[in-house]
């Protein structure tokens, strides 16, 4: 390849870059793969990685990992292609080799949270399961919101009875996501089985008004009336009132803040209207919001809260109306376009609703509340191209997330393609043979390939 000539021609790559890096985002892959190998033989190498990403989505990977090691070499110090080899290692179930590619990441940048959750992945495969848990434990202090790591330590938290740690890790993730009923549903579980009923049955509680025939939350309701055991004390006390928030220990956040703006600092207002919020304290909640924007009336922070609260309390109109005013103020506000779309579906605006989260997910494509939400309203709107799109953006940095593949896997075949469909399945398969409705799934799939 041409070495890299001057600055000019660097600036002219990069509207050329940016097309590329969009098709990779938006999960077509053959033809990000052609845009970047274009770049490539102008001389700009920085791309290897990427086309490695492209060949491994396109299921080419001795191609990738050649390019991987190429880029590598190119680049000693980029944690992107030991991830990206760790990811194929894993997928092809080389699990020594996927974790010292996983390790090579980490020692350059200990805090990548792909390459901490793929060395997690590994380690539960190799049933190590305390030293996994650690790992994703790091993985969300440096993404609070990656839900590969979330989905990892709610199944391992059963297993060696850590639920407060993870329950703490996971209202950090519902500050962010709070209509994210899927995993208000795994909080309430964690919270009953740490012995905190009264928050358990408030999480309860509000996935019933956000989703009022939520599949098996009346269940879960039944059984933590009675005493749940006593919560286990907690350790030294956090200074910081946003540590307080993050680790979900709302009241003591909400005293903290309350002693900063009483001490003049009006800028906690929204931070403490999310307190009182998760504390169920609503009225509160829309008070101190109001109160923020008397001080900057496009907080974002503010805006949404307002959104929310007005959602659950099923004041929908008002909801639309605060959304809409946190998009005026930044249209790609990820939370607020969840939040509409949400509303839109309430209202059965199935297709706006299906907009709202597309929107909120090329905003933050891992944004596992409007995947989810997503998926559903493919099976209505019949948008399957759409919804796979996304799904294999997601995949691209979460390839071993079993559920989000058997996801694929469905919406592919509704899609009508149905050897993707099979060998997404396949994969799933492969990782877990016994996956609930994998085997059943993979039949249909090859009695419809038999029958055409």
């Amino acid at each position: 390849s041409p070495p890299p000539s001057a600055p000019a021609a660097t600036s002219a790559v990069a509207p050329a870059r940016e097309r590329a890096s969009g098709l990779k985002a938006d999960g077509r892959f053959a033809e990000a793969l052609d845009a970047f190998s274009k770049i490539l033989t102008q001389g700009d190498r920085s791309v290897l990685a990427d086309i490695g990403d492209c060949l491994a989505n396109l299921g080419k990977f001795d191609d990738a990992l050649a390019l991987y090691d190429e880029a590598a070499a190119h680049a000693p110090n980029d944690p992107r292609p030991a991830v990206g080899t760790g990811i194929v290692k894993l997928m092809t179930g080389s699990l020594v080799e996927a974790a010292a590619a996983f390790m090579r990441a980490l020692r350059d940048t200990p805090e990548e949270p792909r390459a901490l959750c793929g060395l997690g992945l590994v380690r539960c495969g190799q049933e190590r399961h305390e030293e996994a848990f650690g790992l994703f434990l790091k993985a969300l202090d440096a993404d609070p919101e990656n839900l590969t790591a979330l989905h990892e330590l709610v199944k391992l938290a059963y297993g060696l009875n850590r639920f407060s740690e993870v329950s703490s890790r996971m209202e950090r993730y519902l500050m962010y996501h709070p209509a994210d009923t899927d995993m208000l549903f795994s909080q309430a579980g964690l919270l009953y089985m740490a012995g905190e009923p009264d928050r358990a049955r408030d999480a309860v509680e509000r996935i019933l008004a956000l989703s009022p025939g939520y599949d098996g939350a009346e269940e879960l309701l039944s059984k933590i009336a009675a005493p749940a055991p006593e919560r286990p004390e907690s350790g030294a006390e956090a200074s910081d009132p946003r540590q307080l928030k993050e680790e979900g220990r709302f009241e003591e956040a909400l005293a903290a803040f309350s002693r900063l703006k009483d001490a003049g600092d009006p800028s906690v207002l929204a931070d403490m209207g999310d307190c009182a919020a998760n504390l169920g304290r609503l009225d509160e909640a829309a008070t101190l919001y109001q109160e923020a924007l008397k001080g900057n009336d496009t907080d974002p922070k503010a805006l949404v809260g307002l959104g929310v609260v007005s959602m659950v309390q099923g004041k929908q109109v008002k909801a639309v109306t605060w959304f809409n005013r946190a998009l005026k103020a930044d249209p790609a506000n990820a939370r607020a376009l969840c939040g509409l779309g949400m509303v839109r579906n309430m209202q059965n605006k199935h297709d706006e609703a299906f907009d709202c989260f597309d929107r909120a997910i090329a905003a933050d494509p891992e944004n596992l509340t409007a995947l989810h939400e997503l998926v559903k309203l493919a099976y209505g709107t019949g948008r399957f191209g759409e919804t796979s799109a996304r799904l294999e953006t997601y995949l691209m940095y979460h390839p071993a997330d079993l559920d989000m593949l058997y996801t694929q896997a469905g919406i592919l075949f509704k899609d009508g393609r149905t050897a993707e469909a099979l060998e997404a399945v396949e994969k799933v398969l492969l990782f877990a043979p016994e996956y609930e409705g994998g085997s059943e799934l993979f039949d249909t799939i090859r009695l419809d390939m038999n029958a055409l």
